[in-house]
């Protein structure tokens, strides 16, 4: 289990709850196994992995979408880095 893992899943019982089972993007309720807690801001973009701002709950399919756009946007980053 990484680093956090016990500290990981306490917050996301605890979110899940705040966020009634219902995903932010469309609107549906489901069961804790079929929500995610995502990052609003990915961790590898700088994101607070343990902060509750950076929280918000989804579904399996409204988090892929979600998921190929922060790709996208991380290999973005990566393929023209900033100058100094």
């Amino acid at each position: 289990m990484r680093v956090g893992g016990y500290r990981w899943i306490k917050l996301r019982k605890e979110f899940l709850k705040e966020c009634n089972y219902t995903c932010k993007k469309c609107g549906k309720k489901f069961n804790s196994k079929d929500l995610i807690v995502d990052h609003i801001t990915p961790i590898s973009l700088g994101g607070k992995e343990f902060d509750k701002k950076n929280f918000q709950c989804l579904c399996k399919g409204c988090n892929k979408v979600k998921t190929k756009i922060d790709l996208s946007v991380i290999f973005w980053i990566n393929k023209f880095p900033p100058y100094l």
